[in-house]
C-alpha cells in the first residue's frame, strides 16, 4: 500500500467463512470470518473452536458479545472503575437504603447444565435473581439482545455500605430510647414507692385527727398545716399537721 503498510488479503469465493491459519507439528490457531460478519480467533483446525469473537467493536470471549467486553468463564485479576469526583455531575447522597435492601432477597443457586457454557460448573453461588432486584433496583440490572438479565452486583456496594451505617444510627437511638426508658421506669418505682409511704402517713393522720384527706392533699416533701378543729370555737380547738419524716423543727405562729 502507499502508506507503507503490507497487508494479506483472504476472499473466500465459494463459502461465507473464510480463515487463515498458523500451524506447527502440534497446534494450529487461526483468524477468520464467518457469514455473519463476525471476527474470530480459532483453536483446533479440524473441529474449529472460537476462542475469540469480535463484532461491532464488541469482544466476547468464548461466546458471542453483546457487551464491550462479554465473557463466559471466569476472570482473575483486579477490575476496577473509574471513579473520579472530576468525572462525575449530578452526585446525591444515597437515602433510604435499609427500604432499599429489604426489598430484595438473597439466595443461593446452581446455574443449569449447558455445554457451551463454563456457567455449567455445579458449584454452588450466592446472588440475586435479577428479575426481582429490578423491581427495587432497575439501573443495576442489565439486558442483552438475547434478553437475558445481569446484575451489576459492584454497584450494590455503595447500597450496602449506607445501609449499614443507617442501621448503626438506628441501634445508636435505640440505646439512648432504652436508657430514657430505663430512668422513666425508675422514677415510676419511686413513685410507687412512696405513694404507698404517703398513703401511710394519711392512714395515721386520719385516724390521729378523726378527717378525711385526699392523698393529693398532702406532699410528702413539703409540711402542710391543716384546718383547725373545732371551727369556729369559744374555748379549745385542735389544729392537725403533716410533716415530712426529714424536717426536725416546725413552729405555728398565732
Amino acid at each position: 500500500m502507499g502508506d507503507g503498510t503490507s497487508e494479506i488479503r483472504l476472499w473466500a469465493k465459494n463459502s461465507n467463512t473464510a480463515r487463515i491459519w498458523a500451524i506447527n507439528y502440534i497446534y494450529a490457531y487461526g483468524f477468520g470470518v464467518d457469514g455473519n460478519g463476525m471476527g474470530h480467533i480459532y483453536s483446533n483446525l479440524n473441529n474449529p473452536l472460537s476462542l475469540v469473537s469480535f463484532y461491532q467493536n464488541k469482544v466476547g470471549i468464548r461466546r458471542t458479545p453483546y457487551y464491550t467486553l462479554d465473557v463466559n468463564g471466569t476472570i482473575r485479576g483486579v477490575v476496577v472503575t473509574p471513579s473520579d469526583e472530576r468525572l462525575k455531575s449530578n452526585i446525591k447522597p444515597l437515602q433510604n437504603n435499609l427500604k432499599l435492601i429489604r426489598g430484595i432477597n438473597g439466595v443461593s443457586y446452581n446455574y443449569k447444565n449447558d455445554e457451551e457454557s463454563d456457567m455449567k460448573s455445579q458449584k454452588e453461588r450466592f446472588g440475586f435473581i435479577a428479575q426481582d432486584l429490578e423491581k427495587s433496583m432497575p439501573n443495576l440490572v442489565y439486558k442483552d439482545d438475547e434478553g437475558l438479565l445481569s446484575i451489576d452486583y459492584i454497584s450494590m456496594i455503595p447500597v450496602l455500605v449506607e445501609a449499614v451505617k443507617e442501621l448503626d444510627i438506628a441501634q445508636k437511638e435505640n440505646e439512648i430510647l432504652k436508657t430514657k426508658l430505663d430512668v422513666i421506669t425508675e422514677e415510676l418505682e419511686y413513685i410507687k414507692e412512696n405513694y404507698e409511704e404517703l398513703k401511710d402517713k394519711v392512714i395515721t393522720l386520719e385516724t390521729s385527727t378523726n378527717k378525711k384527706f385526699n392523698i393529693d392533699d398532702i406532699n410528702s416533701d413539703n409540711p402542710k398545716l391543716l384546718q383547725n378543729k373545732p371551727n369556729p370555737f369559744d374555748k379549745e380547738t385542735k389544729i392537725s399537721f403533716y410533716l415530712p419524716v426529714e424536717k426536725n423543727n416546725a413552729f405555728i405562729y398565732i
